[in-house]
């Protein structure tokens, strides 16, 4: 079964990627009627990951759609606090992630942090090996 609603289409057994509170969380739709979704959920800290849930359908497809992972308006950094949050948005080169001016160098580099420092420990490590 498929249901299209607000700028959303729901469909038993799709996994929808989204992001909470700066949390990666994976819904995955097991019943749809009319007027509910029931649906899991798993992540980090979600309680009772897999338990089924349920939830009426327009307000499922309103939460989803405001949780779309690679949603252009917030900062998705794990870094600083959504109040530190400056600037203009950018998506980092490496992870596509979208952040905001808090994240990155000044050297240039299009990568956020967590890559920025990923890059720089291997780079260290490659470094010394050759000393």
């Amino acid at each position: 079964m498929s249901i299209t609603a607000p700028a959303v289409e729901l469909r038993v057994n799709q996994p929808y990627n989204v992001i909470a509170d700066n949390v990666p969380l994976r819904l995955i739709i097991t019943e749809l009627t009319l007027w509910n979704a029931t649906f899991t959920v798993t992540g980090p800290n979600v309680r009772n990951p897999g338990k089924p849930r349920t939830m009426p359908l327009m307000a499922l497809a309103c939460w989803l759609e405001l949780a779309k992972p690679a949603a252009t308006h917030r900062c998705q950094s794990t870094n600083h606090k959504r109040s530190q949050c400056y600037g203009t948005l950018w998506q980092c080169s490496e992870c596509g992630k979208t952040v905001c001016c808090n994240e990155g160098t000044d050297d240039g580099t299009e990568l956020c942090d967590d890559c920025w420092a990923k890059k720089e420990s291997t780079h260290a490590t490659e470094v010394r090996s050759t000393q």
